[in-house]
């Protein structure tokens, strides 16, 4: 997934972690018929999860662990080589999981939805502080998204029908455990106050951001600051340089610097590099202390915040410059 960052302080994520992986490693451990048919609505045993080796694709959660309240939820989808898949349709439906009874769990139907596509482009291009032109090449990262509240904390599930050049596949269920809370500021929520380090403290702008070329800009004032200023925010915990999984991506450069540019008058940008940026360049990714102020152990993450600093919406992962433009323009006309 994400590039995940080694703190002891989340032992209630990596607990949640755990219990999907025991329920994954349950559902591969199916029948020897492989797994069974998903007709059965309220079927949601071991054999009726288990995924099957020989589907064209599969598919697993793109974000961490989920909180009762509005969720953000997102599925990537690999392809047998090992890909992600642009393009699919995706159609979800998600279930409150019951206890298991004898071996068996239940499922009960609470919501079906849609699922959009959100492209996180890897072409772009840029000009580097010589002059040269720099041309980033490849596919598109994509993952599937939607919105969905969860009433409570327990195991839940999606269902999620994939169709791919007019062919649709065989429904693919996947389970998640839902926390009461997570450590990320939530939405309506206070961000943190944080005293990051910036332009102010260094003129090295490498100690602060390894995107090439910087963006200055960006780095230029503290969260503390920008609060007193009383703007809206758009602050985006992400490394254009030790981005190192498939549901990373170039967030800076293809997300937050061109919206920069768009609401320059109105919103105050500000990107906090997660890493000690001295250490990565040695190859040893240490977590900058203020990941752990804001409850964070992933990158990358992206947070909207009106004038008083309450987050009016935040992006786990792959993102796109339109998914979060909507959400800029959804605050500032709240």
């Amino acid at each position: 997934m994400m590039t995940h960052i080694p703190k002891h302080s989340f032992a209630r994520r990596r607990r949640a972690l755990a219990l999907s992986v025991v329920v994954l490693l349950a559902a591969c451990g199916g029948s020897d018929d492989g797994p069974a048919s998903v007709a059965d609505d309220s079927d949601w045993s071991a054999e009726a999860i288990a995924p099957d080796p020989d589907a064209p694709v599969q598919t697993s959660l793109a974000v961490g662990p989920l909180a009762v309240g509005t969720n953000r939820v997102a599925f990537g989808i690999v392809d047998q080589a090992g890909l992600l898949v642009s393009g699919a349709k995706v159609d979800a439906r998600f279930f409150s999981l019951d206890d298991q009874v004898d071996g068996q769990v239940t499922g009960s139907l609470v919501s079906e939805q849609s699922l959009t596509a959100v492209d996180l482009p890897q072409g772009y291009g840029h000009e580097h502080a010589d002059g040269s032109d720099h041309e980033h090449s490849g596919p598109a990262t994509t993952v599937y998204v939607t919105n969905i509240d969860f009433a409570q904390p327990e195991w839940w599930g999606a269902e999620l029908t994939i169709t791919i050049e007019g062919e649709q596949l065989d429904p693919m269920r996947v389970p998640f455990w839902v926390e009461q809370d997570t450590p990320e500021p939530a939405l309506g929520e206070l961000i943190p106050a944080s005293v990051q380090l910036t332009l102010n403290d260094t003129d090295d702008i490498t100690l602060v951001d390894s995107a090439d070329p910087p963006y200055p800009d960006l780095h230029d004032t503290t969260v503390a600051a920008a609060l007193e200023e009383g703007r809206p925010l758009v602050i985006a915990f992400a490394t254009p340089a030790f981005c190192t999984t498939r549901f990373c991506g170039p967030v800076v450069e293809a997300i937050v610097a061109p919206l920069a540019e768009r609401y320059d008058d109105r919103v105050k940008f500000i990107v906090i590099e997660p890493f000690d940026l001295t250490k990565a360049a040695d190859g040893d990714l240490v977590p900058m202390p203020v990941m752990a102020e804001w409850g964070l152990d992933s990158e990358p993450w992206v947070f909207v915040t009106d004038a008083e600093g309450l987050v009016t919406a935040r992006f786990q992962g792959i993102t796109s410059e339109t998914e979060v433009g909507a959400a800029i323009d959804q605050m500032l006309a709240g």
